[in-house]
């Protein structure tokens, strides 16, 4: 039996599982392996600082020289048309910082146009995290490009910052967590790499073993999974640029206080992080004026939408 088929048996997903939470458990009695305090002003200084150090000195002189397929793929199932006003601010950021990439605005009707072999899948239907975190890299597997959740707002051009990420034809952010590899909310990929398949035959494997996720970052533990048991993937991995998932969720640990540190509204004001991790979850019903999220955005409610239009609806087509 070989390595993979080892690694892809519903015992072998169990005993990383058993071992993972374990590891949690562990974090959950370490206070040093808790979420940072985005009260104190010198965390956020430190979560910026490597944002500021990367906006002084570029990972890439030459933005473009590596090539990366220029396709940005955004997916709201239910259709774009009834996304949320938070969602569409978010598009519309892609829009505005990367006029010569294209956007795709998918919905589950042009997802499978693009990328018919997402539904070959076994994923339950009725999960749709769980099949938006396939699409991803069903998208990237095919067409190559960045995947953007529908929540990360955009505050820099792509070519300003990727391409010096992109020494091993694959980027996502890093550790949001000591105990997790990465955060999936960005990805950016080159098509048909040994990481984007292995990672996607992975998922199709455990969704073939399981009819629930393990837990809610299952895609995420699976890929450190991967890491682990295939020395060619790991060995990529550890190439990637270490860019901490800390500084795009930065915003969204104050998003409503008006009285959030200093350091976080200055690395908003200055544009240091190139995107930020929000949330369609929010309910906050009051005026965003003077909050992280409203000085980020623009928008003056969160239900209300933002004053520069509606994001083009035909770029998804």
């Amino acid at each position: 039996m070989t390595d993979r088929q080892v690694t892809c048996t519903r015992a072998g997903f169990n005993a990383f599982f058993r071992q993972k939470y374990l590891r949690l458990l562990k974090a959950a009695l370490n206070r040093n392996e808790r979420r940072p305090d985005y009260a104190d002003p010198e965390v956020i200084k430190a979560i910026v600082a490597p944002y500021r150090d990367m906006a002084r000195t570029p990972l890439a002189p030459d933005a473009g020289e590596l090539g990366t397929p220029r396709h940005i793929w955004m997916l709201w199932q239910q259709g774009w048309d009834s996304a949320p006003p938070l969602v569409q601010a978010c598009a519309r950021s892609w829009q505005r910082h990367n006029p010569d990439w294209q956007l795709h605005l998918l919905d589950e009707t042009s997802l499978a146009r693009w990328a018919p072999a997402y539904s070959d899948i076994h994923a339950p239907r009725a999960t749709r995290t769980a099949r938006a975190n396939i699409a991803r890299l069903s998208l990237l597997a095919r067409h190559g490009g960045v995947w953007a959740d529908a929540t990360l707002f955009c505050q820099q051009p792509l070519d300003r910052w990727l391409p010096g990420a992109m020494v091993q034809r694959f980027f996502m952010f890093s550790k949001p967590r000591p105990y997790r590899y990465s955060d999936i909310w960005f990805l950016a990929s080159f098509p048909q790499t040994e990481l984007i398949t292995g990672w996607l035959d992975m998922v199709d494997s455990y969704w073939r073993h399981f009819r629930r996720p393990h837990h809610y970052y299952w895609m995420e533990y699976l890929f450190e999974y991967l890491a682990r048991t295939n020395p060619s993937i790991g060995q990529t991995w550890e190439g990637v640029p270490p860019l901490s998932a800390l500084g795009p969720l930065v915003t969204q640990g104050r998003a409503f206080d008006r009285n959030a540190p200093a350091p976080l509204f200055q690395a908003i004001t200055d544009r240091v992080i190139p995107v930020h991790k929000l949330s369609h979850k929010w309910r906050y019903r009051g005026s965003l004026e003077g909050t992280p999220v409203g000085v980020l955005t623009g928008m003056e409610y969160l239900h209300q939408p933002a004053p520069d239009g509606t994001p083009d609806m035909t770029s998804g087509s």
